[in-house]
This record gives structure tokens, sequence and C-alpha cells, in this order.
């Protein structure tokens, strides 16, 4: 996966797509939302950074524990 910087804030859909490419933005982020829910580590981290569910946009501090859990 080629590391590109994001402009902030980063949209959902973006991030998803990102992370976690797929045949459409939907499944997605439909897999991006399984893998925190599935994670309560990776929920909490998120929440102490002022993440929270069904959020559309991410700013640095949230992006940054995505990185971490993610790559």
């Amino acid at each position: 996966m080629n590391k590109k910087p994001f402009s902030y804030p980063v949209s959902r859909r973006e991030l998803a797509e990102y992370y976690f490419p797929s045949n459409t933005a939907s499944s997605s982020v439909r897999r991006m939302r399984r893998w925190i829910s599935d994670d309560s580590a990776l929920r909490r981290d998120l929440l102490a950074v002022g993440c929270y569910p069904r959020q559309k946009w991410f700013n640095r501090d949230q992006i940054a524990v995505f990185e971490r859990y993610f790559g």
C-alpha cells in the first residue's frame, strides 16, 4: 500500500477506501465499521481523541489512531 499524505479533514469514505480497497465505497465503509466495532482497543482509542460512531470526517489525531492500528 502506497502511503499518501491526507488533506484534512478526511472523509469516512476516503479513509475506508484507502485502508480497505474494495469494489464499492459502501463495502469499504462497512468493512472499516465492522473492524472498529470488533476491536475494543481501537474503539477506546478513537473515543479518546473525540471520534464517535457514524462520524463522517476525521481530523489528524483520529487519522493517527487509524495509522497505528492499520499501518
